[in-house]
């Protein structure tokens, strides 16, 4: 069995879903780097949706990477003396859960996968249209979502047709972006002026920006490798529904 293939897949006219073998660790580690990555990856989108809203919530009230900021800077009195304690032992117990529940979710999905391909069932729907907007999963080239997620975080989902991702990170990056002030930063650190570069930023905000801007792009580039992966498959089933005798068994 190739564990990175893909055998249930739902197109929706504002998304693609599909149910395929992930490394638990690895979605563990996005979940760690940031709260709903990691159920992102997973296709868990509302519960990473909520989680993701969660943590720039949470995160901003217990003042964390204010926190995280002063200590790269060796403030560590003035990054103790920041954070909220009351809000941080909220924050804690539900970061490390939901950790372990992308772990878990991600083995679940795993052992389903399994059990369906074992069972030799599929479920493809190619393509789903209404009056509103019309949706097909067709090839993507994995190079090109990554070029458009670095010029602008989220253009990678619009590319591959994941238009409620889109809408979302979207929103995240133009809210934590203007918060933070990065882009005045940048224009200030471009024309040289790097004190004020560096007094114009909001650590508070701008320390989310980092993980946000590699997982769009990591996950455009999962999602490109995926759709294709798909597609190829959705080709072998209709080509043995077509030219193959009902008596030939197709070894995939």
């Amino acid at each position: 069995m190739n564990h990175n293939s893909v055998y249930l897949n739902i197109t929706s006219q504002y998304s693609i879903s599909s149910l395929r073998i992930q490394n638990p660790y690895i979605v563990a580690w996005w979940s760690a780097a940031f709260p709903g990555f990691g159920h992102l990856l997973i296709g868990k989108l509302y519960l990473g949706y909520f989680l993701i809203v969660w943590e720039v919530i949470v995160n901003s009230l217990a003042h964390l990477n204010e926190g995280i900021y002063y200590s790269m800077v060796g403030e560590f009195e003035q990054a103790v003396h920041v954070l909220n304690v009351q809000y941080l032992v909220l924050y804690s117990p539900i970061y490390i859960y939901i950790i372990w529940d992308s772990y878990r979710c991600t083995q679940e999905i795993n052992h389903l996968t399994r059990a369906v391909f074992q069972e030799k069932k599929s479920s493809i729907h190619q393509q789903n249209m209404d009056i509103i907007d019309h949706n097909v999963n067709l090839k993507r080239n994995p190079i090109q979502s990554i070029i458009w997620s670095m010029l602008f975080p989220s253009l990678g989902y619009m590319y591959n047709n994941k238009f409620l991702s889109f809408i979302f990170g979207l929103l995240l990056w133009v809210t934590l972006s203007t918060l933070s002030h990065v882009y005045d930063g940048l224009y200030y650190s471009y024309i040289g002026d790097f004190q004020l570069a560096i007094d114009t930023v909001k650590p508070k905000w701008l320390l989310f920006l980092p993980s946000i801007y590699v997982f769009f792009a990591y996950h455009a580039f999962v999602d490109s490798v995926e759709h294709n992966r798909l597609s190829e498959f959705m080709n072998k089933i209709k080509l043995a529904k077509k030219f193959n005798p009902k008596s030939f068994k197709m070894p995939f």
